[in-house]
């Protein structure tokens, strides 16, 4: 039919001589659209107006309640009111007429899908009223009527026998339609009417409505007999695995009538509704159940308008923070009749009618003005919340268009709501669902499956669907054993592979936190942290348990974490840089058992990382400093209490100036052990839990042997030669002509000469990969003349005016040396292993040094700035020096001629040094507020 179809039917319906009315489809209403004067007379009316007022415009309004499930069946099985069937309909005097229906669908550019039906009142109903038209068996009405009959004609019989009343559902039997065509799903069903007859041998057999049948059997064996169905169903088509619901009634009571006992039986199939392995059998409770349901669908307007439903929001929990990062929304129905109703019981008795869209509808607003009222409560965006959107949520409205809408209206942002969607919802109609979700991504919404796990074909749903975030199934840790441990590490596992995120539900025990924690479950929800709360309650709940909302960027920080694993075997923690500020957020299973262990637990307390003297704590902080400058992994080597660690830090990504790191510890006690013992004076390791790393200088051979080494270049057990070059690339470039002039084996053979002269120390800054600090440097005489122990430890004293009169004194007492060996000192050796490129070209890669570079960006020089008065870009302090004015080439003002902004090229004269700040205290406690710490070169920054 052309798109003027149904204008033409309904303007020719006047004309015809039976009745007509055009009906919208049952997903919009059944609203009728148009009817004829026929119809109205059919139905007892005088006029198509007053029919429409008396239904109120309803087509299903209409239609006699016993004989309504009948229509909405054959709606569930074929899609749609079409093709033939007979109903009673309810006339204007409150009697019924009998009518035979014609149903024919189109499609309507206004109205979408469209049913026009043909109605005649019924001539000869004996057949129609007695037998299904498809089967032959008979309808459900008539079986009743004919079991009651027999009931009081044998009444004898019918007391001394036992009878069960059986109900049954074939399940998916509409897809199956959908799939493989009306003509192959009239056949399976006249096939499995003949299995039913068979298998019970049994006259009392009725299709009572589409693909669900009632039985009346006075044999016994009902399971046997319910299984023996199952077995035989299964090879109707083997396309087609069908699966059989099945519920029974005891019927021994003659006070109970035929239609009391086949709603009781079909009560008892509802119980067990998706379960296919049981026959469900009836209780008195199931009749209260029903009545409740019933009442639900009746006053759900009701509900909604008197605010017996409403919102409440359950919290989701950070593991790694403890801190709030969304919320579920939960509908709650507070009933004055039924009180707390779960939505366990309203939300399928609302999808059963095909009702839920109303309570859809109202959440989604709901949570759109949550949203914005918590806004203007506390001025902060950090309440995202997510709601559930059903399989029936699609057939009955566009949950997406309602959302868009609902977020205009309350002035929100999308990526505040996300949309929760179950894998039977996915499953129901793939095609469909894959095209809302891609709508609610190229919009800005998430898209989350909820229940992962919960069915069989949960991972062919993540292969073939784009979700932004899994919820694991309660199921998988409300009993955690071996098994379910194994399972729930391994989906975790595999989600960060795939780069989602994910969340478990039902948490309800500290063990089950602490275990998804250790995984590396980034969110968690349940009852362990808190219920659902409604609004007015939330703002309590936040303050008084301290769990805070996450703000925007601590969540753009902690969902990066979604693509790192949690190792738990071996011993690591994250840490989370702030420029001064350093907290440790996470500490593996094995690393808090070692620690406690070997009695370490202060040294890695989660929290703020203490600014405390500790040696351990100090270098730890110098190593993950350098790792975040870097982005390179750093390492140092520690001895403590009799074992030696080696300590690796790695930033694994960075946000808004906060850096994420991962630090390894390992016990690398064996190795270094055997190292030392073989190659060490026992002096050596009585002091290795003091520096950082300890050299043997043999002033014979010209040689040092590393013993152990804190120095990312450097190996235990390596052997180079000693000499100036090779000595000083360790050497930040001002300290180098001192330290050259200290750290002479000349002058050092000399000064230990006297016997009275043991020890030497003095003070300089070393670089480390692209870490630099002060580092004390301390020689020591052995026993043998020519063989000196070199150790390097933090200079953690403030008093380097005391290094600088040690040096003194050192020099004085050295007199000049004959040219011949310093030029020795000072040539490379060349026995010495590659020098690392960063240092090598220390000087040439360096600002410093140079000349002809450009003024760093948001950063200029002007005259009369001099090298005390450095300037500031940023986190890098550029340290400018330029000639003198009276010519002289060194530290003083730039010429006052020179004025230079961002972007200008430095006058050929001029060095320029960048400066990384840091401040004294604490964290540096050898730094005066005077002292500058230089970095080698500035990165992202070239000259």
């Amino acid at each position: 039919m052309n798109d003027s179809a149904l204008a033409n039917l309904i303007e020719a319906a006047e004309n015809i001589p039976y009745g007509f009315v055009a009906v919208k489809s049952i997903e919009q209403g059944s609203d009728m659209i148009a009817l004829n004067g026929e119809f109205s007379k059919i139905c007892g009316y005088a006029s198509k107006e007053e029919l429409m007022a008396a239904s109120g415009g309803v087509y299903m309004n209409i239609v006699y309640s016993d004989d309504l499930r009948s229509v909405l069946g054959e709606v569930e099985r074929s899609g749609s009111i079409r093709g033939h069937h007979s109903c009673r309909l309810i006339t204007k005097q409150g009697g019924l007429v009998k009518v035979e229906i014609t149903g024919v669908e189109l499609k309507d550019p206004v109205y979408g899908k469209v049913h026009t039906l043909y109605v005649t009142p019924a001539e000869d109903w004996d057949y129609g009223d007695t037998y299904d038209h498809l089967t032959g068996l008979y309808s459900r009405t008539h079986l009743i009527h004919w079991v009651e009959e027999q009931q009081q004609n044998n009444e004898r019989q019918f007391r001394d026998m036992p009878w069960e009343v059986i109900y049954l559902n074939v399940v998916g039997f509409r897809e199956y339609n959908e799939i493989y065509g009306y003509d192959a799903g009239d056949a399976f069903l006249k096939r499995f009417a003949g299995l039913v007859r068979k298998t019970f041998q049994s006259d009392y057999v009725a299709r009572a409505y589409a693909d669900q049948f009632l039985v009346f059997c006075s044999d016994g064996n009902i399971g046997e007999k319910i299984e023996k169905l199952r077995a035989d169903a299964a090879d109707i088509d083997e396309r087609f695995p069908t699966r059989i619901e099945a519920g029974h009634y005891d019927w021994n009571d003659q006070n109970i009538t035929p239609e009391m006992a086949a709603n009781r039986a079909n009560l008892a199939f509802e119980s067990v509704r998706g379960e296919m392995d049981t026959a469900g059998e009836y209780t008195g409770e199931q009749a209260k159940e029903l009545e409740r349901k019933l009442y639900i669908q009746n006053h759900i307007d009701t509900a909604l308008e008197k605010g017996w439903i409403t919102v409440y929001l359950q919290p989701v929990i950070r593991t790694l923070t403890g801190k709030v990062t969304s919320f579920e929304a939960l509908s709650r129905w507070n009933d004055p009749k039924y009180g707390l109703i779960p939505p366990g019981l309203f939300v399928p008795a609302l999808e059963e009618k095909d009702i839920s869209y109303k309570l859809a509808r109202f959440v989604i607003d709901e949570v759109a003005g949550m949203i914005a009222r918590f806004e203007r409560d506390t001025g902060s965006r950090s309440l995202p919340v997510s709601l559930n959107l059903s399989r029936k949520d699609f057939i009955q409205f566009d949950p997406f268009t309602e959302l868009e809408a609902a977020v205009e209206r309350h002035h929100i942002r999308r990526n505040q709501v996300s949309v929760e969607i179950t894998e039977t919802t996915v499953m129901d109609n793939p095609e469909k669902i894959r095209k809302e979700i891609i709508r609610f991504h190229n919009a800005g919404y998430q898209v989350w499956m909820d229940d992962f796990g919960a069915s069989y074909s949960s991972l062919n749903v993540l292969k073939d669907f784009e979700f932004d975030e899994i919820k694991l199934d309660r199921v998988f840790i409300s009993r955690l054993n071996e098994k379910s441990r194994c399972i729930v590490r391994n989906m975790v596992n595999m989600a960060k592979e795939m780069g989602i995120r994910i969340l478990c539900e039902g948490v309800e025990t500290k063990e089950q936190a602490e275990f998804l924690l250790d995984l590396g479950c980034e969110r968690i929800q349940g009852f362990y942290y808190s219920r659902p709360l409604p609004y007015e309650e939330l703002m309590p709940y936040l303050k008084q348990s301290g769990t805070n909302p996450e703000s925007v960027s601590e969540r753009i920080l902690y969902d990066r974490i979604a693509d790192v694993k949690f190792d738990e075997s071996s011993s690591w923690l994250f840490a989370v840089h702030r420029g001064e500020n350093l907290e440790i957020v996470y500490r593996s299973p094995r690393l808090r058992k070692e620690a406690e262990c070997r009695n370490m637990e202060e040294l890695f307390l989660q929290g703020e990382m203490p600014r405390s003297d500790s040696d351990f704590s100090l270098r730890m902080r110098m190593a993950i400093d350098s790792a975040v400058l870097t982005g390179r992994k750093e390492i140092l080597n520690y001895y403590w209490n009799g074992v030696y660690y080696s300590v690796s830090a790695r930033m694994l990504f960075s946000v808004n100036g906060v850096s994420f790191c991962k630090v390894e510890i390992r016990d690398t006690t064996v190795i270094s052990k055997q190292l030392l013992l073989a190659n060490a004076d026992p002096v050596v390791q009585c002091v290795m839990n003091v520096y950082d790393s300890v050299y043997r200088l043999d002033l014979d051979t010209m040689k040092v042997e590393v013993l152990a080494s804190d120095f990312i270049y450097e190996k235990t057990g390596e052997i180079w030669g000693l000499n100036a070059a090779n000595v000083a690339t360790y050497i930040q470039e001002e300290d180098r002509e001192r330290f050259l002039r200290w750290f002479n084996p000349h002058k050092i053979r000399t000064y230990f000469h006297n016997a009275s002269k043991r020890q030497c120390v003095s003070a300089f800054r070393v670089v480390n990969g692209r870490s630099v600090h002060w580092e004390e440097f301390r020689m020591i005489r052995m026993g043998r003349e020519g063989q000196v122990l070199l150790f390097l430890t933090p200079a953690v004293t403030p008093a380097f005016g005391h290094y600088l009169a040690l040096q003194d004194e050192y020099e004085s007492q050295m007199g000049e040396l004959p040219e011949r060996k310093v030029s020795e000192w000072k040539k490379p050796a060349a026995d010495h292993p590659p020098v690392p490129a960063r240092n090598a070209a220390l000087t040439a890669s360096a600002p410093g040094g140079k000349s002809g570079g450009s003024v760093p960006k948001n950063c200029s020089a002007r005259s009369g700035f001099s090298e005390k008065s450095s300037m500031w870009s940023g986190s890098w302090m550029w340290n400018i020096t330029g000639s003198c004015p009276s010519g002289r080439t060194g530290a003083g003002e730039i010429p006052g001629s020179a004025v230079t902004k961002s972007g200008d090229r430095i006058p050929p004269a001029w060095n320029v040094l960048p400066q990384r700040r840091f401040e004294a205290g604490p964290r540096y406690p050898s730094l005066r507020p005077t002292d500058r710490i230089s970095l080698p070169s500035s990165p992202a920054i070239s000259f």
